[in-house]
């Protein structure tokens, strides 16, 4: 992929963090005064720490997790007998643009994008239903849908994630009816279009154009039903509950020909995955209390001496009644323990149940501070908690969309196996299953509004219906604990101010869109917008950073890895909710799926569509010779990114939400960011994520990687601990060829830095590696181990470089060129970009596109940089920074030039080399 063809590169360059007004660079977290020399011999040495770091222990522990969540997967609740009749609607002829008909079985999804218009037509039969209500219902049309009832019209529905129905009793017959449903597809909003749709969705199965990023296709793509109801009818249940106290939210509709109907309910509450029976058909007549206005006198008189309240009587349309709920000692539902129960709710008119509606919940609290220090403090159940998880792109949508629980269940399994709490839905609400099993599960979500960059001028108003039907279908689940309502915000409308909204306009969406979101569940948590390039905002700070793929975005990679963030907010804490780099899938997926052209030899990964590796690898990693090659060393870059930039975020005490992008592929090169393939295969970078979220997480780090021997050194020691464990032990030991050489003991000390370790840095003939290990113990055993390998060289005489600035050598050209004749030697730093003449050679010196360089390649052939392995420029310490730095902030060009390290840049064609 050129990078002109890339939108998501562009966005990273031209939507960099600026300096903004109010805003703050964090510090690092302060280190402890604590120093622990190491001593020689391994008194306090320690087996080393079995993890899961192979397929085959990951499978065996999945296995170990379907055993322990099978239990949370149970309905033991009594059976609901329905009051409906459904009739699901499966085969339709398809049509796209007036072309040819084929028959389709929804769900049905796919291309193209853009503007575009398909037409879906089918039929279904139907018994009498005189005294019945007809609703013809679909669970998700993308993104219009104009739908006809025997050539009549029945209603239109805009937005591609949420349920919708039409009444169609008047229109329909019975014996067979007709059905066509008019699809229209529009350009994206971020594109100019009015399509709601930020940059995830389910993708489809087609190499060129399906299986890329999610793309904003169309179709019927969930299932479709008529339903025959009783005239008056439960439509939703909301359990909402607060610890043991809540309220039931009971809504119902009533067809035109009720009239001012006394009903009553009858409510019971059972264990949904334990057995329990709270209570049973516990009677609620809906009633108020009197309110008089101010001096409304003749009301007043009216009531005077009435004891009983009014009752509240079920009226043509929509009915919302509220009745308190409370649990005696309700198990909690949590994320080790998601504890379910269910409500069933029976509606009774003139003595008879005429309609009976279910639904699980859990029990629990999910809250936000504002009073805290600093503020934004997440509580689950009254617990202080950090949300550490992964995005996703579609393969929970492809589990739905094609019937495979077993899988979605699976999915949600491997990431609480990597020690996620949280999924970010990412971009868009998905189907009800998807939030189903994460309530059965013990997985947290944040849920966004599919708005990406900028938002039209005359689809506000449909930002804020579209935001009112994202809470109603997620509110009765436990797992839904956030909300956001923009991905990454573009400043100025996205430099289009006259068709997109400002961001005080926008301020003024988002606050629209809490007052609707609260009208429906008063106890929302929301983050206004996830990776803001426009901040400040008025709730949580939430920043995207890519500093480790998009060279430099967000923030200094070494700024990262030293404890700095981008400015933010201050007194808050703040996010991260999207970060990772792309690893090439393995390759028995390429093997399996890839078309021949895109693996043709020599083998070049720019030829797959949608991948960045080539175009981004210049400034990572030097060039793989095969595809091998590639594999590996794209996912051992992954997997270092993948270490360096979530264990800054462990350490950062005030970064109190993350989300690694992304998790699994939903397809073959869906996504490269991607940590787990589409055939569940683990990337080197989904261990690595694991191991960095562990509960209870060691850390060791140094901002050198080499050293020379007999030096004496400190390397950084942190312990994060998110559980109640009391780690009572720290110990320390240095290896050198499979033998401990140091080690040492301590207690740990309050707070994430334990200070600094002390060691001296093991003799070496030649060079040769050494390991510095940390494990946290509690009562003798241990929780969690940190393991960093360190490259060791003999002790070297320098010989004599010089180094001159450019401004010395201009003014010094001649004399300086008589010296390069002579056969000396000069490192010229500095100059800046333009045409230069250096000792008859004609040089271009070009400025790096996306930042200053942190890797060269010394993969060139020249004497100067024999010896020296794949990627040792790389990730060098800078003594003056005192941190890692980059190497170079030019590259540079010309004829008869022999290169001793060479870097890739952009050319004017916006083509790499």
């Amino acid at each position: 992929m050129n990078v002109n063809n890339d939108i998501f590169a562009e966005i990273a360059q031209d939507h960099g963090y600026e300096h903004r007004r109010g805003l703050v660079c964090p510090e690092p977290t302060p280190i402890s005064e604590t120093v622990c020399i190491l001593q020689q011999g391994d008194t306090w040495a320690f087996e080393h720490q079995d993890k899961i770091d192979t397929p085959e222990k990951l499978r065996h522990r999945l296995e170990q997790e379907r055993e322990k969540y099978t239990p949370f997967l149970q309905d033991l609740a009594p059976p609901v007998e329905s009051t409906e009749e459904r009739i699901y609607i499966r085969n339709f002829t398809f049509a796209m643009d007036g072309g040819d008909k084929t028959e389709v079985i929804v769900p049905h999804y796919g291309g193209p994008t853009g503007e575009h218009t398909a037409v879906y037509q089918s039929v279904f039969n139907l018994t009498s239903f005189e005294g019945k209500r007809l609703a013809l219902r679909f669970l998700g049309v993308d993104y219009i849908a104009e739908v006809f009832v025997n050539e009549m019209y029945a209603g239109s529905h805009e937005g591609f994630f949420a349920p919708f129905e039409f009444d169609i009793t008047n229109l329909a017959v019975v014996g067979e009816n007709t059905l066509r449903v008019v699809v229209r597809n529009r350009e994206k909003m971020q594109f100019g279009g009015d399509k709601i749709y930020a940059a995830t969705g389910l993708g489809w199965d087609d190499p060129e154009s399906g299986w890329h990023h999610c793309p904003a296709g169309m179709g019927i793509y969930n299932h479709v039903y008529v339903e025959m109801r009783n005239p008056m009818y439960i439509s939703d249940i909301f359990p909402r509950m607060q610890q043991d106290s809540g309220e039931l939210w009971i809504e119902c509709q009533c067809g035109p020909e009720v009239k001012k109907q006394n009903v009553y309910f009858l409510i019971s509450v059972y264990g949904q995955n334990f057995k329990s029976t709270e209570f049973e058909n516990i009677k609620f007549t809906p009633a108020t209390q009197f309110k008089v206005g101010l001096n409304d006198t003749f009301t007043e008189a009216l009531i005077k001496g009435e004891k009983d309240g009014i009752p509240l009587l079920l009226d043509p349309g929509y009915n919302r009644f509220i009745m308190p709920l409370k649990l005696k000692n309700a198990r909690r539902w949590d994320i080790e323990t998601p504890w379910l129960y269910k409500v069933v709710v029976k509606m009774v008119a003139d003595d008879k149940v005429v309609s009976v509606q279910s639904r699980q919940f859990g029990v629990r609290s999910f809250t936000q501070s504002l009073d805290s220090t600093p503020k934004g403090k997440f509580y689950l159940n009254g617990r202080e908690i950090r949300l550490y998880g992964a995005n996703t792109m579609g393969f929970e949508q492809q589990d739905v969309f094609k019937g495979d629980y077993d899988q979605l269940v699976d999915d949600i399994l491997l990431a609480k196996i990597s020690n996620m709490n949280f999924w970010r839905i990412t971009q868009r609400p998905v189907q009800e299953e998807v939030y189903d099993y994460c309530d059965r599960l013990g997985l947290m979500v944040q849920t966004d509004l599919p708005i990406f960059g900028c938002i039209r001028i005359n689809q506000y108003c449909e930002c804020i219906r579209q935001g009112e039907e994202m809470e109603r279908l997620i509110r009765s689940h436990p797992c839904c604990v956030l909300n956001s309502y923009i991905n990454e915000p573009f400043p100025n409308g996205n430099n289009m101010p006259h068709r997109m909204l400002s961001r005080t306009e926008m301020q003024g969406l988002f606050d629209s869109l809490d007052r609707v979101v609260h009208l429906h569940n008063p106890d929302r948590v929301i983050k206004h917008a996830d990776g803001d390039y426009d901040a400040p905002g008025e709730l949580l700070p939430d920043n995207h950073c890519y500093c480790m793929w998009y060279n430099g975005h967000g923030v200094d990679a070494g700024m990262l890895h030293k404890g700095y963030w981008m400015e933010v907010k201050p007194g808050w804490h703040y996010g991260c909710g999207e970060f990772g780099a792309e690893g090439l899938d393995n390759r028995s997926v390429i093997d399996k799926y890839y078309p021949k052209h895109w693996i043709q030899q020599p083998f070049n990964p720019d030829n797959i569509v949608g991948s960045q590796l080539w175009t981004f690898h210049h400034m990572l990693y030097e060039t793989p010779k095969s595809m091998e090659d590639w594999v590996y060393k794209s996912q051992h870059y992954q997997a270092f990114a993948t270490k360096i930039m979530t264990g800054a975020m462990r350490r950062n005490v005030d970064m109190n939400t993350f989300a690694i992008h992304l998790f699994i592929d939903a397809f073959p090169s869906g996504w490269m960011k991607a940590i787990m393939d589409c055939d569940r295969q683990p990337k080197q970078a989904f261990y690595t994520f694991m191991d960095c979220l562990e509960p209870v997480y060691c850390s060791l780090r140094s901002d050198r990687f080499t050293f020379f021997e007999g030096e004496r050194i400190s390397v950084e020691s942190y312990l994060c601990n998110d559980t109640q464990i009391n780690v009572d032990e720290i110990r320390y030991m240095v290896e050198q060829g499979g033998k401990v050489l140091y080690s040492a003991t301590a207690v740990p000390v309050k707070g994430v830095s334990q200070g600094r370790i002390v060691i001296e840095v093991p003799p070496a003939e030649s060079r040769t590696e050494f390991s510095v290990c940390m494990g946290a113990f509690s009562n003798g055993q241990l929780l969690h181990e940190a393991r960093e390998l360190f490259t060791v060289f003999p002790a070297l005489e320098t010989g004599k470089t010089y180094i001159v600035p450019w401004s010395e050598f201009a003014a010094n050209k001649e004399q300086m060129e008589r010296y390069i004749y002579k056969g000396g030697c000069l490192i010229v730093d500095g100059p800046e970009p333009g045409n230069y003449n250096i000792a008859g050679k004609e040089i271009q010196v070009k400025k790096c596109f996306m930042g200053p360089r942190y890797t060269v390649s010394r993969d060139t052939g020249h004497p100067c940089v024999a010896g020296f392995l794949p990627n040792d420029m790389s990730w060098l310490y800078d003594s003056d920074n005192d941190r890692v730095s980059p190497l170079t902030y030019r590259i540079f060009d010309g004829e008869g030039i022999t290169p001793v390290v060479v870097g890739g840049n952009r050319c004017e064609d916006k083509k790499w080399g």
